[in-house]
């Protein structure tokens, strides 16, 4: 297409192992590498690219720094000293090469996404990557590291040297945010527009109203009424990516990507209260899209997030539902102290406000949501991304940018369980799954 439609530029590919094995590019495209071990993956690709062409220049387009994490799993990375074995044979190979990533970064709001090989695994919110500079743009031994074999490499051996490194900006530790409103999650509803559905569907496919498309991104509730008494419920496929399952008002069950079971059982419930139904909640999550993979795999145009397919209720069709977008595009600072009610009395997913102050000139900070269970997180009005208590990411970055001086308004949507007063701390926790492990004495 590029050659049919008239582009003169360099064409190039940029593979990994599995990618590299194609030949079909390298007529028309210069073959680069994408790996993390040298010995294993570089020496592989590199051979490859020779064999078809001894005039190709060697190019590592990504050489893999360190790696992303996935929710659940330890934290991610790679050793200074394994990464240095590998650049140093990149360097002494005469390659050129481009770091992936050089500097970590956010996946701020809920731009996170995820890998799905066997399993769907997303990503968390930091993109920290153990990188050769931080999230936050901090020097770290790597990158100094790195620094000396370059100068060992290519700049002495060039008569040439390397400026001084700028210092690392501050942060600051603000301590503990004020907790001061909520709101039950049905109160913010009202400020929702419902879709009215005869049955079940994902996310994307929902008539949101002058918008001629669904929703991407966020979470979805739907509502139902089902009989009183009912037993179970039945699904044709497990919600993605996360699912609440609440009958009146009271959670009944959790599904997500390790469910194994389409069947949720139902708690009896008294019926003397003169009422035929009850009311059924599936708050969805969409937990972050897929970012990578193959034609043959389709999943980068078949993903859906919600419900998908049919729901049943002791055998029959569940119908008749009504769904809320929950995008959480509000404006928090819109609202007024009268939405919220004082306190934190509220019991169910909700959506809670507070405040913390800052004296001076804004710095860089870190949220640590303790004892709180799972939600998303918005300082003045800005959506910072995702926590989660069970790791191994347990602090947001905050930068210096988003904040003043003076009072700043903290949102957050917690659907799990109530924490006490989240914490501003000057240093990111990003590798513990066990929250009660972290010592409140070093976030001093």
């Amino acid at each position: 297409m590029y050659e049919k439609h008239g582009l003169t530029e360099l064409f190039l590919t940029s593979d990994n192992m599995a990618g590299q094995s194609r030949d079909v590019f390298y007529q028309h495209a210069l073959p680069t590498a994408n790996f993390k071990d040298y010995y294993k993956e570089g020496t592989v690709l590199f051979d490859q690219i020779r064999k078809w062409s001894p005039n190709f220049p060697i190019m590592v387009t990504e050489f893999w720094t360190g790696w992303f994490d996935h929710w659940l799993f330890p934290h991610s990375g790679l050793d200074v000293e394994e990464y240095a074995r590998y650049l140093r044979e990149i360097l002494k190979s005469g390659a050129s090469l481009n770091f992936y990533m050089f500097h970590g970064g956010t996946n701020f709001g809920f731009m996170n996404g995820a890998n799905k090989d066997s399993f769907y695994s997303p990503d968390v919110t930091s993109y920290d990557y153990d990188a050769l500079l931080t999230e936050k743009g901090d020097i770290t031994p790597k990158y100094l590291k790195t620094r000396e074999l370059l100068l060992e490499y290519v700049y002495k051996p060039a008569g040439q040297t390397l400026p001084e490194i700028p210092g690392n900006q501050d942060q600051a530790a603000y301590g503990n945010a004020s907790v001061s409103g909520y709101i039950r999650l049905d109160d913010y509803l009202t400020s929702v527009t419902p879709v009215s559905l005869a049955s079940p569907m994902p996310m994307e496919m929902l008539n949101i109203s002058g918008r001629g498309h669904g929703q991407s991104y966020g979470y979805v509730l739907y509502r139902a009424n089902i009989p009183r008494g009912a037993s179970q419920i039945a699904f044709a496929n497990i919600p993605t990516d996360r699912a609440q399952i609440f009958l009146n008002d009271q959670e009944v069950a959790t599904m997500d990507w390790n469910t194994k079971s389409l069947l949720v059982s139902l708690p009896r419930r008294p019926t003397d209260d003169g009422k035929n139904t009850a009311r059924l909640d599936i708050l969805v999550e969409n937990h972050g899209r897929v970012n990578y993979g193959t034609r043959e795999s389709g999943v980068l145009n078949n993903e859906r997030k919600g419900i998908r397919g049919e729901v049943t209720v002791d055998g029959r069709l569940l119908k008749n539902l009504t769904a809320y977008p929950l995008e959480f595009k509000t404006t928090w600072s819109s609202w007024s102290r009268t939405d919220w009610n004082a306190g934190d009395n509220g019991t169910g997913p909700g959506i809670f406000n507070g405040s913390v102050t800052v004296s001076g000139q804004p710095k860089d900070t870190f949220l640590f949501m303790k004892d709180w269970g799972k939600g998303i997180v918005f300082i003045n009005d800005f959506n910072l991304g995702r926590y989660w208590s069970v790791g191994p990411q347990q602090t947001l970055y905050v930068p210096a940018a988003i904040l003043r001086e003076g009072d700043n308004q903290i949102v957050w949507f917690e659907h799990e369980k109530k924490g006490t007063e989240p914490i501003f701390t000057d240093r990111p926790i990003l590798n513990v799954i066990d929250q009660s492990k972290i010592n409140l004495q070093d976030l001093a």
